[in-house]
């Protein structure tokens, strides 16, 4: 079965308390989820501070606190999306691993734009899994967005 990034992080909170070993899991399914080594380190770090000094030892509220965590990292550099009227065309690469909603995100910033009069023709680039492209071609037909893709070629040994 496939796991995706976050199924990876909440594999992590399965046990039956807050362990260093929670901790060494944890870090390392940030790290493998392309998370830099530094946020990664800053974040189990400041869960395993935030965990002593509460006393944390139910594995849920640990990770409701790596929640809180996160959500303010991610609040605290976000910035907002401008759009500036009469632009030259903008680019938007969105890149990251397998099963975090890449496609869909895609998909729903396309919509946005649309809706707001922008034209908008999305590209399924660097990819060469069939049902990825797939999927952005149904969210394209939906929208109303084109979608370009390159040609799957098989291999000699029959795949893709």
């Amino acid at each position: 079965m496939f796991k995706g990034f976050f199924d990876k992080i909440r594999e992590a909170f399965r046990r039956s308390e807050v362990t260093e070993e929670l901790f060494e899991d944890l870090e390392e399914s940030l790290i493998l989820g392309d998370v830099s080594v530094q946020t990664s380190t800053m974040l189990v770090g400041q869960l395993r501070d935030a965990v002593r000094k509460q006393g944390i030892k139910d594995v849920d509220k640990a990770y409701a606190l790596l929640r809180e965590l996160i959500t303010e990292l991610l609040t605290r550099h976000a910035r907002p999306f401008v759009l500036v009227p009469n632009n030259p065309p903008v680019v938007i690469l969105i890149v990251g691993v397998n099963g975090v909603g890449k496609t869909t995100t895609i998909a729903k910033m396309a919509h946005w734009l649309k809706s707001r009069g922008r034209s908008v023709i999305m590209v399924a680039g660097d990819t060469f899994r069939a049902a990825a492209i797939e999927q952005l071609e149904l969210w394209g037909g939906r929208i109303g967005v084109e979608v370009v893709r390159h040609q799957m070629r098989r291999s000699r040994r029959g795949g893709v």
